[in-house]
């Protein structure tokens, strides 16, 4: 999964990890993120994150999910 960064701030939203504080559990996909979620640095809103080159943990995503499968 790809990391999305905040263009304001330049905060790092990465699936891998969530945002706990925020209640977006992690390996939670920007897209299933909620249109009200906010940078939790600047409160800005997600349409002002952009998508990063590279993955942020793809193998780590899968690695988890291949564990609640099971």
């Amino acid at each position: 999964m790809k990391g999305y960064e905040c263009s304001l701030c330049g905060y790092l939203y990465q699936p891998v990890k969530g945002d706990l504080l925020h209640h977006v559990p992690p390996c939670t996909s920007f897209a299933d993120v909620l249109e009200t979620w906010e940078c939790p640095v600047c409160h800005a809103p997600k349409r002002f994150f952009r998508e990063q080159p590279g993955e942020a943990g793809e193998a780590f995503f899968h690695a988890s999910l291949l564990k609640k499968a099971s």
